[in-house]
């Protein structure tokens, strides 16, 4: 069974937070980080766009969570030269839709998002859409 945890985007700061709690008032309690060191403040449920965890990890051991924008750094293609990893990486969106995590990529093909394709595929957290949208601009003009 997969780990269930959240982060928040708050709409108010435009920064994405640790989620502590989602109540029944209809609010989220967020802190800065992990810890309640740090203390924890709450927000409306719609001044936050909650994000699930996937269950999956990148291969820098990074949790991989739906709105993050993925690298497939192609290892099968080019195994040392890094220019070239870049020159036929290909970015991918990943989101929730009908009861499973999908990954979209610069040619628009859906598909899961599973154990096989991180391992295989050799993924890599590089931003969000939240914080990063250029990054989505990014991958519309490569198509």
């Amino acid at each position: 069974m997969r780990e269930i945890k959240f982060k928040a985007y708050d709409k108010l700061t435009k920064r994405i937070y640790c989620v502590w709690a989602i109540n029944s008032d209809n609010s989220v309690d967020m802190a800065t980080n992990g810890l309640l060191v740090k203390g924890v403040f709450k927000r409306k449920r719609d001044e936050v766009e909650l994000i699930q965890f996937t269950g999956l990890k990148d291969r820098k051991g990074i949790d991989i969570y739906e709105g993050d924008i993925v690298i497939d750094n192609c290892i099968d293609l080019v195994k040392n030269n890094i220019e070239d990893r870049f020159k036929y990486s290909r970015l991918h969106e990943v989101y929730f839709d009908k009861g499973c995590f999908m990954v979209t990529n610069i040619k628009s093909c859906h598909f899961p998002l599973l154990i096989e394709v991180v391992l295989y595929t050799d993924l890599e957290i590089i931003g969000n859409i939240y914080e990063n949208p250029e990054l989505r601009e990014n991958k519309k003009n490569e198509l």
